[in-house]
């Protein structure tokens, strides 16, 4: 196997088991937003996660190098995924019902594909194109199959919207920051999380005057505590598979051409 056929099969693994581990995280959050604020979730969600992360760097299973002229380049895709897509994919979710914003979500690789031909002037083959659309159709197949339900929510619809956008961008912002390592975007990526999404959340909680509810819901709420496990997809070598599954979109995007991500 020559060495372009090598990372050619790594970039499909990680293509495929990316969007395994995207979907659950999506049923997961629409399971749990019903019961606890999309703040609180996020929240504990990626600090969770970051928490995680920097016991494997400290135990040594990652390295990282960051260099200070990378650190523009990799806040930008910060900005965009997690804080931007997650921001408006969590409340969005929340304020839509799950066919409305399974169909929405699903459109993901259309603007991805819009987005790497306006800013990476990369054409898309027929079979490439007829590809994604088949994967859109689908997936709106599969979350309409039990029946079409309306929230008219049009601050829902936006929010979610927003979120297409904001993914579509994190992949070619992601793409363009080629000199940079997978866990390094990965690491980056959950710590600005980590930094934003707790904040709001304990500032929320201070307004509020929950403070001490907040630290203590996962261990008060088993029902929260296995939801941000699993959005946080824990496995034991690598504890958190929600940087795992960061670290699964950046790897592929660095062995693959962005158009041909959504076809897998």
């Amino acid at each position: 196997m020559t060495e372009i056929q090598k990372k050619t099969l790594i970039g499909c693994v990680c293509a495929v088991s990316c969007e395994i581990l995207f979907g659950l995280s999506y049923l997961f959050t629409k399971k749990i937003t019903s019961d606890v604020d999309a703040v609180t979730l996020l929240g504990w969600r990626f600090l969770l996660a970051f928490v995680m992360m920097n016991i494997l760097l400290i135990a040594g299973y990652i390295n990282i190098n960051i260099k200070k002229k990378h650190l523009p380049s990799l806040l930008k895709i910060a900005v965009l995924q997690p804080i931007a897509y997650f921001t408006c994919e969590t409340f969005g979710i929340q304020m839509t019902t799950a066919s409305e914003s399974g169909s929405i979500i699903a459109c993901i690789p259309i603007a991805s594909l819009v987005a790497s031909i306006l800013f990476l002037q990369k054409k898309p083959t027929r079979f490439q194109t007829s590809g994604i659309c088949l994967t859109v159709v689908g997936v709106i197949v599969c979350v309409t199959a039990k029946g079409f339900e309306s929230s008219f929510s049009g601050i829902g619809y936006i929010m979610l919207c927003m979120a297409v956008l904001s993914y579509s961008l994190y992949c070619v912002s992601a793409e363009k920051a080629y000199k940079t390592t997978s866990i390094e975007k990965t690491y980056v990526m959950i710590a600005c999380g980590a930094c934003f999404f707790a904040t709001m959340a304990i500032a929320r909680s201070i307004a509020a005057g929950t403070v001490v509810d907040l630290f203590m819901l996962p261990f008060q709420n088993t029902v929260f505590l296995f939801s941000i496990l699993c959005l946080c997809q824990a496995r034991l070598h690598f504890a958190v598979c929600n940087t795992y599954k960061l670290q699964l979109v950046n790897h592929f995007l660095q062995h693959q051409p962005m158009r041909i991500h959504y076809i897998s």
